[in-house]
């Protein structure tokens, strides 16, 4: 167990190692870590009552873990934490950043896949050093977190460089082909058409239309936005070939057609 003693003395652990690395940091680091610390602890020590199950409790302290580790990374790297009002002021009493880390933890106590912790984690941790995020934008992405799957955010990994996709056909075949062949790919098209219709996928200008299967697509600068946000580039080279071998067996089939 990741907890020696008691929940607060694992959560004050963490903290007093974030304030430790900001102390350590550039002045205005340390002025506005004075802010960030509390605000991590506050925010954690609010999602991990007692009455969490063993699996809920794991998943939030490893985000918590994560978040701190983070951070510290990045003033160790020499990067300086946003220090902007919208992040700190109080709503309600509670500071805009502790109502968005409580909702991470929130959302990753039921995230049923394990994968996508780190992905709240780095979220959340890059947010404290963007502060092209007002609020409302940071309630939305990590909505977008918890309603995406983990394969659709590698789709995302393996766009990022700005690879074009042949879906001029997809469409059409999809929906009229019924070989047990091509609806054992449904489910990755159904993915990749979500993530067109939420706009992290966009068309090319070669082909344009007014669907998916009238165009080429391609990552969209949300998408990158995204992708650069959770660190997308971290994910595995293994994990990424097998959106490679997804795209591959759609086009050789649709090839035979």
């Amino acid at each position: 167990n990741v907890i020696m003693g008691t929940r607060e003395d694992f959560i004050d652990s963490g903290v007093n190692l974030l304030t430790s690395a900001v102390s350590l940091a550039d002045p205005v680091a340390g002025l506005v870590g004075t802010a960030l610390s509390p605000i991590i602890a506050s925010g954690a020590k609010s999602i991990l009552p007692n009455s969490l199950s063993k699996r809920e409790d794991m998943r939030v302290e490893e985000v918590f873990r994560q978040v701190v580790q983070k951070i510290i990374s990045k003033l160790n790297e020499g990067k300086i934490p946003r220090s902007d009002d919208m992040y700190y002021a109080n709503e309600m009493d509670i500071p805009n950043a502790q109502e968005i880390f409580e909702g991470v933890l929130l959302k990753a106590r039921e995230e049923h896949q394990a994968k996508k912790l780190r992905l709240y984690s780095d979220f959340f941790a890059n947010l404290c050093f963007d502060e092209t995020i007002n609020l409302e934008h940071a309630h939305f992405l990590l909505t977008l977190i918890e309603r995406l799957t983990y394969r659709q955010f590698v789709i995302l990994a393996y766009l990022s460089d700005g690879k074009c996709i042949a879906t001029n056909r997809w469409d059409a075949l999809f929906k009229v082909a019924n070989t047990s062949e091509l609806i054992r790919y449904y489910d990755f098209y159904s993915e990749y058409v979500d993530l067109y219709n939420i706009r992290l996928i966009t068309q090319t200008n070669k082909m344009p239309g007014f669907a998916l299967g009238m165009s080429e697509t391609k990552i969209s600068e949300m998408g990158i936005k995204i992708s650069t946000l959770l660190e997308l580039n971290t994910i595995t080279q293994e994990e990424i070939k097998k959106i490679q071998a997804y795209f591959d067996a759609i086009a050789e089939i649709m090839a035979r057609m």
